[in-house]
């Protein structure tokens, strides 16, 4: 049988085509350049439809605009965030699993992470992702550090990467196998 599993999140989840969720029909709710907080707007402002199962992967754009100045947002802020929209899009798939997905590492790029700031950000993600696991653990929700996997030398791999940050279409195919794996359990 079909199910639906709905994918909230950022630019990452919406890259992510339908068909690597086959058989399974996904929802595709990321939208490109959001931020923790515009997730839970966007969850106060509209109704998601019911679904079966959800993952969420956001908090990329927190931590890099963070690291740009752009915004002031502490890593703990976001995981709270995080978990936020977690406990409330656990209303949706009650019927369904709930998973959150860590943040994938970076490789350098001019316009998102400069070479000299590849290991120090990868650094950050690794410790965000473990704090993000515990707070998850406590909550009482499944998170998987997709972190490992997708490494290359302390970076992203060059082949799941199309500028550092947003994946290649083997980087789209590898993420989907690793959410449909966890939530297929």
């Amino acid at each position: 049988m079909r199910k639906t599993i709905l994918g909230v999140g950022d630019s990452l989840v919406y890259g992510l085509p339908e068909p690597l969720f086959a058989p399974d029909r996904l929802i595709n709710a990321g939208v490109p350049g959001d931020e923790t907080t515009d997730v839970i707007r966007r969850l106060k402002a509209q109704r998601l439809p019911c679904c079966g199962d959800v993952f969420i992967l956001v908090g990329i754009n927190d931590l890099l605009r963070d690291m740009n100045a752009m915004i002031a947002r502490r890593d703990d802020e976001t995981v709270n965030n995080i978990i936020t929209i977690a406990s409330k899009l656990k209303a949706f798939s009650a019927s369904g699993r709930l998973l959150i997905v860590g943040l994938l590492p970076v490789s350098a790029h001019t316009k998102y992470v400069k070479e000299d700031a590849v290991e120090a950000t990868n650094a950050r993600i690794n410790a965000f992702n473990a704090l993000l696991k515990a707070h998850a653990m406590a909550q009482g929700f499944t998170m998987i550090d997709v972190f490992p996997s997708f490494l290359d030398g302390g970076r992203l791999h060059p082949r799941f990467t199309t500028d550092g940050i947003h994946l290649t279409e083997e980087g789209k195919e590898r993420l989907a196998h690793r959410i449909t794996e966890v939530l297929s359990r």
